[in-house]
């Protein structure tokens, strides 16, 4: 659905050859993310990071694309899906912010007043919210042992929780990278 959504938006989007250009922005969606098709016939929770965090960046672009303001209840529901996703795969989190940064920055560049912006976003971070409260909601007695786990693995300066205390050298981020 997503690779047929973003065939379907470039093909809207793009001047020139837009069949063809369409096209190769969907097999694209493939072969950017080395583990794509792998990941559509393995199931995991990195089965949900690519599709679906491209799908919010869809909407959002096809949203910021018309020449209406966004709705409240259209930006609660952008954040919701974002928060979500969140959830769903921690580091996810760039999602919130790159979802509430682009559309502070858009309404500024559409020549709405700061107050617009600002409150567009917050709208987009109260659904932010709501989205990781409906995830945490059916865990929430297990949040401490994650806390635990997250301090663990940030405290250490090996791969997933192992080695010294202390938090990662240059090194190991060049390596993790």
């Amino acid at each position: 659905f997503t690779a047929v959504l973003l065939c379907k938006t470039a093909r809207t989007t793009l001047g020139g050859d837009k069949g063809l250009g369409a096209i190769a922005l969907a097999v694209l969606f493939f072969s950017i993310h080395s583990y794509s098709f792998q990941s559509l016939t393995f199931w995991s929770h990195n089965s949900l990071n690519f599709p679906f965090g491209t799908l919010i960046l869809l909407w959002l672009y096809r949203e910021l694309r018309k020449e209406e303001e966004i709705g409240k209840s259209k930006l609660v529901l952008l954040g919701f899906s974002a928060g979500v996703l969140a959830i769903a795969q921690i580091y996810f989190f760039v999602w919130v912010i790159t979802v509430i940064f682009t559309i502070f920055v858009h309404n500024l560049r559409s020549n709405h007043s700061w107050k617009q912006a600002v409150s567009s976003s917050l709208y987009t971070l109260l659904g932010s919210l709501l989205g990781i409260t409906a995830m945490l909601l059916p865990v929430y007695r297990e949040i401490p042992r994650f806390l635990n786990w997250f301090t663990g693995v940030a405290a250490t300066e090996g791969i997933y929780g192992t080695g010294e205390r202390g938090f990662f050298s240059l090194t190991m981020i060049s390596t993790a990278l």
